[in-house]
């Protein structure tokens, strides 16, 4: 298999890109920071469930006491208790990433027929 160099572009399947637009869109939604998102796209890409509902508990006990400019902190702020929090997060989360997923591969296969 040959190696790509760092000037060669990479090209990703119409899946593969769109999963990660999704994860992109959902880290913004949630606050999630720039560092973790390899981590929290290859969760999600790979289903690790458990993984991501840690990742998500975690980052809201974070957001309690560091605030940010995402859906969390606002609801934090808003004074859902974090149990809430956390729900309302996993269901942006399960909704962004499906629906801008299912409309990334959509506008893609739609790209690569013309």
């Amino acid at each position: 298999m040959r190696e790509h160099s760092a000037a060669e572009p990479v090209i990703l399947p119409p899946a593969d890109l769109a999963g990660r637009l999704a994860a992109l869109v959902a880290g913004e939604l949630l606050g999630i920071p720039e560092a973790d998102r390899p981590a929290f796209t290859m969760w999600l890409e790979e289903q690790a469930q458990a993984l991501v509902e840690g990742y998500l508990a975690e980052l809201v006990e974070t957001r309690v006491h560091r605030p940010g400019d995402d859906v969390l902190s606002t609801l934090l702020r808003a004074g859902l208790p974090e149990t809430q929090v956390l729900a309302v997060g996993q269901a942006v989360l399960g909704t962004a990433y499906a629906q801008v997923r299912a409309a990334a591969l959509l506008a893609l296969s739609g790209a690569c027929r013309t």
